[in-house]
């Protein structure tokens, strides 16, 4: 008599989101001939209203959640519901229902939405489920690495940094190779799980060798732009605006100077500060020209003098060599 009612009160419970109203196997039924006619649109309808939570599983959560004679009688129905079709879903059949919704959206191209159901599936399956959700993510992360890689390649956008596309491409292909790990992980003797993680290394290493080529080009472009720069110098010295020599200091507009004036110069400052000037000498008196002459004649009589002292000398020194 419990049962009966705590059944018919979850079947009372107003929840305003769409789902199946058939039994669970009818369901599964009905989905199947769907997948089987490849009515994608109608897949993903089907696995949603599934997947919704029904009245007798949002009656049960509550009575549980209540505690005391509510949680013992939930526990009792149990049994009774699975008879009716309305027992919960079993955490496998759900990952299986995350599995097919997400492969018809990649049929309908909605991408995004395939990925979350993925990740659902991948964390709530079993192991079978977790390796074929996986096996998905890896082909969606590898057209996305793909995508990213023929980026890199491309003349890039106005907007797009080389930098910026570069480190895209790595990180989905480091995703790549995550999920990768991880199927390795739940299946070691996997070939084709190796054979893609080695790929994936390959191309993560040609990013890399691209990456240090176009830095080289990088350093050689700034050198010669550096020395254009260096060589336009000397250039743009000799090119001075006119108005800017004419600014020059007084000291570097002093005219050159021929090189005898340089020389006059010179010796100008050599001679003593007290030495006359050529212009300063004046003629001879009688007088002064009479005493210039007597002092000559005398110098001649005393070098004539010496001079026969020397001759005599010499020959009193002949003589006694002898």
């Amino acid at each position: 008599m419990m049962a009966t009612w705590f059944v018919a009160a979850a079947l009372l419970v107003n929840d305003p989101a769409p789902r199946w109203e058939g039994t669970l196997q009818q369901g599964l039924d009905e989905l199947t001939r769907r997948i089987q006619a490849q009515d994608s649109a109608r897949v993903v309808e089907l696995a949603d209203a599934l997947l919704q939570p029904d009245r007798y599983s949002v009656a049960r959560s509550q009575w549980l959640a209540a505690g005391g004679w509510r949680a013992h009688t939930a526990g009792v129905v149990d049994p009774y519901a699975e008879r009716l079709g309305l027992r919960e879903l079993a955490p496998r059949l759900v990952s299986q229902l995350h599995l097919a919704r997400a492969d018809a959206l990649v049929t309908l191209g909605r991408a995004a939405e395939a990925r979350a159901a993925y990740e659902l599936a991948r964390a709530e399956g079993a192991a079978q489920e977790r390796l074929a959700a996986i096996d998905a993510l890896v082909d969606l992360d590898m057209v996305v690495a793909e995508e990213a890689r023929k980026r890199v390649d491309a003349p890039p956008e106005p907007d797009a940094k080389p930098a910026e596309l570069m480190a895209a491409a790595r990180k989905a292909y480091v995703d790549v190779r995550l999920r990768l790990i991880e199927r390795l992980r739940l299946d070691p003797s996997d070939a084709d799980a190796r054979a893609d993680a080695e790929w994936v290394q390959r191309r993560l290493e040609e990013l890399k060798r691209l990456e240090e080529e176009r830095k080289q080009q990088q350093n050689q472009q700034q050198k010669s732009d550096q020395q254009k720069q260096d060589e336009q110098k000397p250039n743009e010295q000799n090119q001075q605006d006119p108005n800017q020599q004419q600014e020059q200091k007084p000291d570097e507009q002093k005219p050159q100077q021929d090189p005898q004036q340089d020389a006059q110069q010179d010796q100008q400052q050599s001679q003593p500060k007290d030495a006359p000037k050529p212009e300063d000498a004046r003629p001879l008196t009688k007088e002064e020209a009479q005493q210039l002459l007597d002092r000559l004649q005398d110098l001649d009589k005393k070098g004539e003098q010496l001079r026969q002292s020397l001759i005599k000398a010499r020959r009193e020194k002949v003589d006694k060599d002898w």
